[in-house]
């Protein structure tokens, strides 16, 4: 009917591999193939530049996101990405920026990819893990790959309706009967550096804020949001010299986060939020504090 649309592509991982970290990630030729379609056929624009109406062009506009801030957005997209001239924005969890930690659901599958040994029953019954987690843990251990990424995203599940210090002492319980011994070093950082973001910077790539410690932040007290957004809105611009405008909801989903969090936004000078809604968004954009995203599948095939 002759509007317009927008369609932003979630993306969290491009790598060869995936493991030892949660979940999956696109390999680097399928993310090229990806790319390249999305160049043929879409006007693929800056979200932090975006602005409506463009009259230099009849097609419809792509902006190609990544949530979290992993390394191997460097190692394997940005090369990519700047080799074809493409845009995209990276929203980063400031806390974990140049340096080793890992995001809670990560440690989760680096606990159980780097365990020692299977654990035996006792040691988890005496650990007072919940009976289904036990459950689930047993399983994976049992299990093929395919099977053990499904129970990693139950136990996530789980682990996230938990308060953050409760989950925290679950994992570290989870660790010493996993008996891990190794955590990541330098070497297999699983984060972007901060000289590593300034230089994609450098080089066209945007950079949003994604909260200092990825909280669900509908679960805080407006103290502790502002707190979360402000200070990693501070962070990012102090490493780029520009205002940030962009905003990613960790986890994204509509209870994740609420009214005050959006009040709290505009308050700070974002203009759009990300969340993990599916869907594309018509312009001109009614809700650009709720925008919809789709998460990018596996293989080279995108169906918008």
């Amino acid at each position: 009917m002759g509007k317009r649309h927008l369609f932003i592509l979630l993306y969290h991982k491009v790598s060869p591999q995936a493991r030892p970290l949660f979940g999956t990630a696109v390999a680097p030729i399928v993310f090229e193939k990806q790319v390249r379609f999305l160049r043929r056929h879409y006007e693929i624009v800056d979200l932090q530049a975006f602005s409506y109406p463009r009259p230099d062009t009849s097609k419809d506009y792509v902006a190609i996101t990544f949530d979290d801030g992993y390394k191997d957005n460097f190692l394997h997209a940005f090369p990519i990405l700047n080799r074809l001239d493409i845009p995209a924005t990276i929203f980063l969890a400031t806390d974990f920026i140049d340096t080793c930690r890992l995001l809670w659901h990560d440690k989760l599958a680096w606990i159980l990819y780097n365990a020692a040994c299977p654990p035996d029953r006792t040691g988890l019954l005496q650990s007072r893990l919940p009976e289904s987690m036990i459950h689930m843990i047993e399983t994976f251990f049992s299990s093929e790959q395919g099977h053990q990424v499904r129970i990693l995203r139950s136990l996530a599940a789980g682990l996230k309706l938990l308060p953050a210090e409760e989950r925290d002492d679950v994992l570290s319980r989870l660790a010493k009967i996993c008996k891990v011994i190794r955590w990541p070093g330098e070497a297999d950082r699983p984060m972007l550096s901060w000289e590593e973001v300034k230089e994609m910077f450098g080089c066209g790539i945007s950079f949003g804020s994604h909260t200092k410690s990825h909280p669900v932040l509908s679960g805080l007290s407006e103290h502790l949001i502002r707190e979360e957004v402000s200070q990693s809105k501070k962070a990012i611009e102090q490493h780029i010299g520009i205002p940030v405008t962009t905003f990613a909801y960790p986890y994204g989903k509509k209870e994740d986060y609420s009214q005050p969090v959006l009040r709290i936004l505009k308050e700070e000078g974002f203009s759009c939020a990300l969340s993990t809604a599916v869907g594309h968004e018509t312009l001109p954009l009614k809700t650009p504090l709720s925008l919809k995203r789709k998460g990018v599948p596996l293989h080279p095939y995108l169906f918008l």
